[in-house]
């Protein structure tokens, strides 16, 4: 199975701070700490496996909701 594809870390951070959502309910959301969004948002680290998947999924949701908006 192929990785999740993630926008780049600028990108994720814009996502979450568009939809006016904090780290720690980003957090909540997909069931990791407030300093993995954090890390994830800066390219420190990336995540891997079901999380990968679950922060892509929820990228996705906030990316196609405020797609839904501008029409």
């Amino acid at each position: 199975m192929r990785p999740a594809l993630l926008p780049d870390p600028t990108k994720r951070y814009n996502l979450r701070v568009s939809m006016e959502l904090t780290r720690t309910q980003l957090a909540a959301q997909i069931g990791v700490s407030e300093s993995s969004i954090a890390a994830w948002e800066s390219g420190r680290r990336e995540p891997r496996g079901l999380l990968r998947k679950a922060y892509s999924d929820a990228l996705d949701e906030i990316e196609d909701y405020l797609e839904r908006q501008e029409t």
